[in-house]
């Protein structure tokens, strides 16, 4: 799209946000530094450029190569993510952390908004607080954000009135590719399914950028916890079949057997089990005699033949007896915990806080953390606000503002 419209305001919008600022021509490899001197014209200095732009050149190849590379992996954190949400933890510390991220000031609002220019100030205003509805809709993106750790948001733009509303796109069907057409610190975006490519400015993606082996995409905050969550998934339902199993009491039947022959003694014990198991009840309508199930019976008690002094039995075999030691359980919630960030007492697995503090001020750890996460958000807030700002003419202002989130409370 910037080719074919070269002179157009979305060709100037494209070279407004990118990085660096500089146009990188084809280098003539032949004309190094390493190598011999082919070109008498060529300075020490040009030659030393073109060097350095080849190297950019490599690394930016390198990094796209490793991202198609981690796409596969992407697609099944994501399922992953989802499936972790579903857990009462991992979707309580999500809450949290969002709700923090976008807590409100005094006069109720979530973004502050600062600008020497009182049109752009009161044009951003109108942007995020009336067009995007930023009070409700960056709570859901926020979580989205947490929880992925990238969230992809459609800018509708129009050439006159600039940014007038947004789509989420679905996080698991979009790929960022990188250089694309060789520009230096340019992207584009696509939708596998529908075949459909945007450029970079058509696109707010906001990302967690905190691991380099996944880059262009961030990192979710649930991606320490992913094994530790599957570790407390199976040491729970353990602990629930563990229980099942050996929480009854099970009935040791000791029947007497006499001078049974010993082939008809598992006959004489199955007619025992029938009597022991079921209780013979008149059918009041016809008279007839029914065997009903009787319940406080379990299929899992003991029938064992006795012979010799030994007369019929009964003994009750207690359960298991260890059911409130769960220990392991502790120790994995307490890992899980350490890797989501979120203090126990948030989540309500320990004791509240003394002096009934807000949990950020009692622990600043976690207050630095919500900080970190806002400045991902405060980062693409403001290059949306540039790219609207740029399309309402305010070239020479684009940067003339200053976006800021409410800090945790």
């Amino acid at each position: 799209m910037a080719e074919k419209y070269d002179d157009s305001i979305f060709a100037g919008i494209f070279n407004a946000l990118r990085r660096g600022g500089r146009d990188v021509k084809e280098t003539d490899k032949s004309i190094l530094i390493n190598t011999p001197n082919t070109n008498t014209f060529a300075s020490k200095q040009q030659k030393q450029q073109n060097f350095l732009d080849i190297q950019s050149k490599k690394i930016s190849e390198d990094l796209y190569t490793r991202s198609m590379y981690y796409g596969a992996d992407r697609f099944t954190a994501y399922q992953d993510y989802r499936a972790m949400d579903n857990s009462p933890e991992v979707s309580a510390a999500l809450d949290i952390l969002a709700d923090e991220c976008v807590t409100k000031n005094e006069r109720g609002e979530i973004l502050g908004i600062y600008s020497d220019n009182s049109r752009v100030k009161n044009t951003l205003k109108e942007l995020f607080y009336n067009t995007l509805n930023i009070n409700y809709n960056l709570g859901f993106w926020t979580r989205e954000l947490l929880k992925f750790g990238d969230s992809f948001l459609k800018l509708e733009i129009d050439q006159e009135s600039g940014i007038f509303d947004v789509i989420l796109l679905p996080v698991g069907e979009i790929q960022r590719i990188e250089n694309k057409q060789e520009a230096m610190g340019s992207s584009t975006f696509k939708w596998d399914i529908h075949n459909l490519n945007f450029e970079e400015w058509q696109v707010a993606h906001f990302r967690l950028i905190s691991d380099s082996n996944i880059l262009p995409y961030g990192r979710s905050v649930l991606e320490p916890a992913r094994k530790l969550w599957r570790q407390l998934q199976l040491a729970e339902d353990a602990m629930l079949v563990y229980r099942a199993v050996r929480a009854p009491e099970r009935r040791v039947y000791y029947i007497e057997v006499g001078n049974i022959d010993p082939a008809d003694v598992p006959q004489y014990m199955e007619k025992a089990k029938a009597s022991v198991k079921k209780t013979p009840m008149v059918d009041q309508s016809t008279g007839n005699i029914n065997l009903k199930y009787a319940p406080m019976t379990y299929e899992e008690d003991y029938f064992l033949p006795v012979r010799g002094d030994k007369s019929s039995r009964i003994e009750t075999l207690p359960g298991a007896s260890n059911l409130g030691d769960i220990a392991d359980i502790e120790y994995l919630q307490n890992k899980l915990f350490a890797a989501l960030k979120v203090p126990k007492p948030y989540l309500n697995y320990a004791e509240t806080i003394p002096g009934g503090s807000a949990l950020s001020q009692a622990d600043l750890r976690f207050s630095r953390t919500i900080n970190r996460l806002q400045q991902f958000l405060v980062i693409e807030l403001r290059r949306i606000a540039n790219i609207h700002l740029y399309f309402l003419g305010f070239e020479d202002d684009i940067n003339n503002f200053e976006i800021t989130l409410t800090n945790p409370s």
